[in-house]
């Protein structure tokens, strides 16, 4: 069986097999949000399972409604760290057999008393609370977590043996749902497996303020192309039809396991930048912002050996060419 994915124009679509097992209920949680739009429109034509989307952003999930019609996949709203709408929603989560876990909060907080609360409930509690009411019908929960748990690495690049050091309560809260499914899957028979994400970039339909599609749009308009500090940082970025392609090969593996998920290449992002104005025949000038605080550089490349031997996945999508990519797609959708 194959999926398309990719921009409604055609032309952009990627092809891959597919082999979910048939009869499958699939719920997505954050499943309106930036990956799982795009991992939900990736499902809806494979008839061998039912979608169940979860998001507590209406609209959003009103940006989805026209798959309703046109497939096997339904929306519901709920705020998965309130229990009582959890609650409601209960039966949908008992006739789960597969769930991907997308619901998560974004932040850079270091203030434990200030933010760490919200950090708990934001994106540690809405686990608790599928667990809770997840069934024996549950086969695989795959995780999306973060290379923010690994914190500031020692050396690159960064394989999943690394010490977890997080800096950010995000990647703390992170790391915590990690060991959460660890001690679920314990007791249960049930797949676990945490997928650490780094830099997602491309078709972002949600206006994020990531690097890559940022300096795009700038250098499209003529602007100045503003880089943070000297631009000497290494990222590792990886483009979005590769997320979507490790998330369901991460599925019908069906092995339990934390892997890291991205690219395995590594741009300083100044290169990073010139890189976007050459290809954009733009005339934008790069212009470094000093930044008022110092602080250590947080490079990050990943390791991706494990999930390539493990999981059979490898990327297809170079930073160069999904840069070229995303300049064609931002040209074409918002100009």
């Amino acid at each position: 069986m194959y999926f398309r994915y990719g921009n409604d124009g055609g032309a952009d679509f990627q092809v891959m097999r597919v082999k979910l097992p048939c009869n499958k209920r699939i719920l997505v949680s954050g499943g309106a949000g930036y990956i799982g739009r795009w991992l939900v429109q990736a499902l809806r034509d494979t008839p061998a399972v039912d979608i169940v989307v979860l998001d507590n952003n209406p609209e959003y999930l009103h940006q989805l409604s026209e798959l309703v019609q046109a497939s096997r996949v339904r929306l519901l709203y709920c705020d998965l760290s309130d229990e009582k709408q959890v609650e409601e929603i209960a039966p949908e989560i008992v006739q789960a057999n597969w769930i991907v876990h997308l619901a998560a909060t974004l932040s850079t907080s270091q203030d434990v008393t200030q933010d760490g609360a919200r950090e708990f409930v934001n994106n540690v509690l809405p686990l608790i609370h599928l667990l809770k009411y997840a069934s024996d019908r549950l086969e695989v929960l795959c995780f999306t977590s973060s290379m923010s748990v690994y914190g500031c690495p020692y050396a690159l690049p960064v394989a999943e043996t690394h010490p977890t050091e997080p800096i950010w309560l995000y990647g703390l809260s992170k790391l915590a749902c990690e060991k959460l499914l660890q001690i679920y899957a314990a007791q249960h028979a049930l797949t676990t497996i945490s997928l650490r994400i780094c830099g997602v970039y491309g078709r972002d339909t949600l206006g994020h303020r990531n690097a890559i599609p940022t300096f795009i749009r700038q250098a499209l308009k003529g602007q100045d192309v503003q880089i943070n500090g000297d631009g000497q940082q290494i990222r590792d970025y990886i483009h979005i039809d590769d997320v979507i392609k490790g998330i369901i090969q991460a599925l019908e593996a069906d092995k339990s396991g934390i892997y890291n998920l991205g690219s395995g290449e590594g741009w300083p992002i100044h290169q990073v930048a010139r890189f976007v104005v050459q290809q954009s025949a733009s005339n934008s000038c790069i212009h470094f912002v000093r930044e008022n605080t110092a602080r250590r550089r947080l490079d990050y490349v990943s390791d991706i050996t494990l999930i390539e031997r493990a999981l059979q996945f490898h990327p297809d999508v170079s930073i160069a060419e999904g840069i070229v990519k995303e300049i064609e797609w931002i040209r074409s959708h918002e100009e």
